[in-house]
């Protein structure tokens, strides 16, 4: 979730360990970032090697290196097939479900989405490298709410002085934080000081992790105002990207978490659920399959945009049907952390199913908000004809097949076969 907000102590907090400007802030070639940047099998990458982590990430820490391994894994199987896309139609299918772009050779459609798509990844390979960001250090802090109208501090934590006592030189007044954000209206912000980053972040509310909030990235610090009258130039600190994980990412509201909730990728992919026989199956639609670590890896997408991307939708359906249109709806969507997310466990489930002579394929994944209006194939019959085991990619039938059984090298010229008709 993109936010202009950040936590409170209570809520647990990560920090990009980089005041710095990421590599996708500027311009770099995606295939280096593909051939040279991802860490493939590198056990010694630890969660404090990328984050800052605050006080109340200490008795997380464990589970967030799961969900980071679990990252890395994941992720270098979606970057593997944005790279290989053009050669191999599983992988082609991923993109032109998700995104709308056709990468395969020979059918090659929207190219400008596909290299958005790949940036949008090679961002988030960077990251995880370690790309341009310095030693982690731990903050002795986490938030405190301010006043608007209290003092404002410079980015060494000093209260800024807006006027002295002409003999004395004591400091009589201070500027106050509304002077100095004045372009904010403070009927709808809170304001927040972090001693980690000496600066400030912003929310409309007091308490900011909700029953419901999973997680949420806060963008770049407003403009400061400068050339105050009586006032020395000062400097307020300038943070990096905050990424918030709150309770129920956890499990720990007592409540069921209905997205990102599946314990992992590993059991994902275990013989007892991953998905087999009927696959009209309530557990087998794919926003019922993202994993906790889903909500961490949407937030790298947010940690790696240019512009504080803001989250189109995380609805299935909506992201299939924006991939099928053209134009701005679609590149908007190509920019939508969620979509990724999708596309990146799909990938995934495909190829780390358990079956040696049976992968499935989300062809046009698969969400709740959808009536069942047709046939279905089992996936065990490897047997039945292309038509059936391959729905047309077309939105008269988003309601269809939405899974695709494929025996690993014996059909995928059949798959083949569907992607060029469709």
């Amino acid at each position: 979730m993109w936010w202009s907000r950040v936590s409170l102590i209570a809520s647990v907090f990560v920090s990009i360990a980089s005041a710095g400007v990421l590599a996708t802030n500027g311009s770099f070639d995606t295939s280096d970032a593909f051939e040279l940047l991802y860490p493939r099998d590198n056990p010694s990458s630890k969660i404090d090697d990328l984050f800052e982590l605050g006080n109340s990430c200490k008795g997380k820490v464990q589970v967030l290196q799961g969900w980071l391994d679990e990252i890395k894994k994941m992720h270098s199987d979606f970057e593997t097939a944005a790279r290989e896309a053009s050669g191999i139609p599983p992988f082609a299918v991923v993109f032109r479900t998700f995104f709308g772009t056709m990468p395969l050779k020979g059918m090659v459609e929207d190219t400008g989405t596909m290299e958005e798509v790949k940036t949008r990844i090679a961002g988030v390979t960077q990251f995880l490298n370690g790309g341009g960001l310095r030693s982690a250090r731990r903050p002795d802090s986490e938030f405190e709410h301010e006043d608007p109208d209290s003092a404002v501090r410079d980015d060494k934590g000093e209260y800024i002085v807006s006027e002295r006592d002409p003999n004395t030189n004591v400091p009589v007044a201070y500027l106050g934080i509304h002077n100095v954000f004045s372009g904010l209206n403070w009927r709808f912000q809170h304001v927040f000081w972090c001693n980690n980053f000496k600066g400030y972040v912003f929310a409309a509310n007091e308490k900011i992790c909700s029953d419901t909030l999973q997680g949420a990235v806060t963008p770049e610090t407003p403009d400061v105002v400068q050339g105050i009258p009586g006032v020395e130039p000062f400097t307020i600190g300038e943070r990096g990207r905050l990424l918030l994980l709150c309770p129920p990412i956890f499990g720990e509201d007592g409540k069921t978490v209905t997205a990102h909730s599946f314990p992992s990728l590993a059991e994902a992919v275990d013989p007892d659920n991953y998905p087999e026989g009927d696959l009209r199956q309530q557990k087998y639609q794919l926003d019922r399959m993202l994993p906790r670590s889903a909500t961490f890896y949407h937030e790298l997408y947010h940690l790696t945009d240019n512009n504080d991307t803001p989250d189109s939708s995380y609805s299935l359906k909506k992201i299939l049907e924006a991939a099928k249109k053209e134009g701005p709806v679609r590149s908007l969507y190509a920019r939508n952390p969620e979509s990724y997310v999708y596309a990146a466990v799909a990938n995934y489930l495909y190829l780390n199913g358990p079956f040696i002579n049976q992968r499935v394929v989300y062809s046009e994944g698969f969400s709740s908000d959808f009536l069942l209006d047709v046939s279905y194939s089992s996936s065990s019959s490897l047997s039945a004809s292309p038509s059936a085991k391959y729905p047309p990619f077309s939105p008269s039938l988003r309601s269809s097949a939405l899974f695709v059984a494929l025996a690993d090298g014996h059909e995928r010229h059949e798959l083949m076969d569907w992607v060029k008709a469709n």
